[in-house]
């Protein structure tokens, strides 16, 4: 029973450490991100109410959408473009949040406070991201690469065994000497 809990908790803290972990938060962030920005649209977009709510949604998610691409592959531009990157994306994230709660009305403190989180929360899951998707590439590679050498070493090993007999030799020179006198 001990060691079935003790299992139960180490699944659940893998979960907490890996990439699929982090893509759901940020996808529940990029919701509250979409709701947002499309409250922000929808409370200044010029338009009738259908046609803001179209426009509206669909500004929303190239915005929200655009931001998370540009967060997540920003390093692949320059290595140092990430820190830049991610600094600039928590800024539009401060302003963003900064007019959605309309900071200059009533009590700032509070509203102040959501923004910078809101925005740090944002830095932080780009960059998660990020550091999590490299972690699972390198796996992958990896994996490959074990695998490679696997199918290289069963050639070699297929490549230095006797065809008649089946008995397998350490060098290509043993293979031909047995060749030569294998009664098989």
């Amino acid at each position: 029973m001990t060691s079935t809990f003790y299992a139960s908790f180490d699944k659940l803290g893998a979960f907490f450490t890996s990439l699929a972990a982090v893509i759901i938060g940020m996808l529940v962030f990029i919701g509250y991100r979409f709701f947002e920005v499309y409250t922000l649209f929808e409370r200044h977009l010029p338009m009738d109410a259908d046609v803001v709510w179209v426009a509206g949604k669909l500004i929303a998610f190239v915005f929200v959408f655009t931001m998370l691409l540009i967060a997540v592959n920003i390093d692949k531009v320059h290595p140092e473009a990430t820190v830049w990157g991610t600094l600039l994306g928590a800024l539009i994230t401060l302003f963003v949040n900064l007019y959605f709660w309309e900071v200059w009305h009533g009590d700032m403190t509070f509203k102040v406070i959501v923004s910078v989180i809101t925005a740090a929360f944002d830095a932080w899951f780009g960059h998660l991201f990020v550091i999590k998707l490299r972690e699972r590439e390198a796996y992958l590679w990896a994996s490959k690469e074990k695998a490679r050498e696997r199918v290289a070493m069963m050639k070699l090993q297929d490549a230095l065994t006797c065809k008649k007999c089946g008995v397998t030799f350490k060098s290509q020179n043993a293979l031909n000497g047995h060749s030569g006198r294998c009664k098989a």
